[in-house]
């Protein structure tokens, strides 16, 4: 159950809202792989996490079932850190050694960041016998004004050479309301020294803006072919600001959850609680796996959370016409709109006037979210 508790005090200085918040916290994955030969779904693996008392993962240990023993073993384990801005600066990933019964460091990756908190590279290192490091391979990320990843490329270190040598070539296709529609990804072919197609992934969502399928396609023969989707359900008493949850680069080990195909935005507006992946096989989708996400509710410290530097002036409120975001030195600026059940209305980019019109919409409460840059704010309208 959500609970929340607020004391607000307003007066002619600064509001100061003093606040106890209840959220859910994604704890551990599970999931079940289909048997076709006895038609039935048998335990596959499992995910553990742990966070720091700033809600950041630290500590992600992947284990898999062993049919034979009949017993759940340690396959690997990711650990994380940190800078001040709460952007992961390293990654550590840890392989399980059947002959001494341990965990070894083996790779090693390190990300940097622009100003606005986006993650601009990756470089992947292997870690040898003496834990010494080793160039691997390195990933580069072009972003919009609007701060959605629009491309990435990926290099592999050539030790003969010593020089990074073209990959993949991995291209984002956003709709008018900034949502990602389509994931386009090339691979190198040596032989004609040029990027051609290899792999596309189509978006699917729902009507509160949750991803709720992805079809992948691979290119083959010259033409292209289904290959797997993977669908999700949510809990859409949850909204993501309601959430405890790894975040970017961290956002690909898991096997079916719905971020994007690279390190950008979440494709969810809900907790979500459920994943499947079915593979396409004879003309039909066969089923191959799905996975249960468990939460548990955890505490937030007491806090005093003041108005940010740059504050926002909402105007005129209630409002039959427009609405009128007031916002000092905006850049990029985009309001979402929901309704009280949390269904997204509308996504906007807001123009020079900073106006969003609410004519047409029924009367009642809306709750928004602003994005300006690396800002966000949030707050309720009324629709008279």
């Amino acid at each position: 159950m959500r609970k929340y508790i607020a004391f607000i005090i307003t007066c002619l200085f600064p509001t100061i809202i003093f606040s106890q918040v209840y959220k859910q916290r994604l704890d551990s994955i599970k999931s079940e792989r289909y048997d076709e030969s006895i038609m039935q779904w048998n335990d596959a693996s499992k995910s553990n996490l742990t966070y720091n008392t700033d809600g950041l993962l630290t500590n992600y240990r992947y284990s898999y079932w062993d049919t034979n023993t009949q017993e759940w073993f340690i396959y690997y384990q990711r650990t994380f850190s940190y800078d001040s801005n709460g952007n992961c600066t390293e990654r550590i990933h840890d392989s399980w050694q059947i002959d001494t019964e341990q965990l070894l460091s083996i790779k090693r990756q390190e990300y940097s960041y622009d100003s606005n908190g986006n993650i601009v590279q990756l470089i992947s290192y292997n870690l040898d016998a003496n834990q010494q490091l080793d160039l691997s391979y390195k990933e580069s990320y072009t972003w919009n004004s609007d701060n959605n990843l629009i491309q990435k490329y990926e290099y592999l270190w050539d030790t003969t050479t010593q020089q990074w040598t073209n990959a993949n070539q991995d291209t984002l296709i956003y709709n008018a309301n900034g949502v990602l529609i389509e994931f386009v990804r090339e691979k190198w072919d040596e032989d004609v020294l040029q990027f051609v197609d290899e792999n596309e992934d189509e978006y699917i969502y729902d009507t509160y803006g949750n991803r709720i399928e992805k079809i992948r396609s691979i290119w083959w023969q010259g033409q292209w072919r289904r290959q797997y989707q993977r669908k999700s359900t949510y809990d859409n008493a949850y909204s993501y600001n309601e959430l405890i949850l790894p975040h970017q680069p961290q956002i690909n080990i898991f096997p079916y959850f719905m971020y994007d195909s690279t390190y950008t935005k979440v494709g969810f507006k809900h907790k979500m609680v459920f994943g499947s992946v079915q593979r396409w096989a004879n003309n039909q989708w066969n089923d191959e796996g799905i996975a249960n996400y468990y939460y548990s509710e955890q505490q937030l410290p007491t806090t005093i959370i003041k108005p940010r530097e740059t504050n926002v002036v909402i105007y005129p409120n209630p409002s039959s016409n427009f609405i009128i975001f007031d916002l000092e030195n905006p850049t990029s600026t985009t309001v979402e709109l929901y309704d009280t059940q949390g269904k997204l209305i509308c996504t906007q980019s807001l123009s020079a006037d900073k106006k969003l019109a609410v004519g047409h919409l029924p009367k009642g409460v809306y709750f928004y979210q602003l994005q300006d840059t690396n800002k966000r704010y949030s707050g309720k309208i009324v629709v008279k």
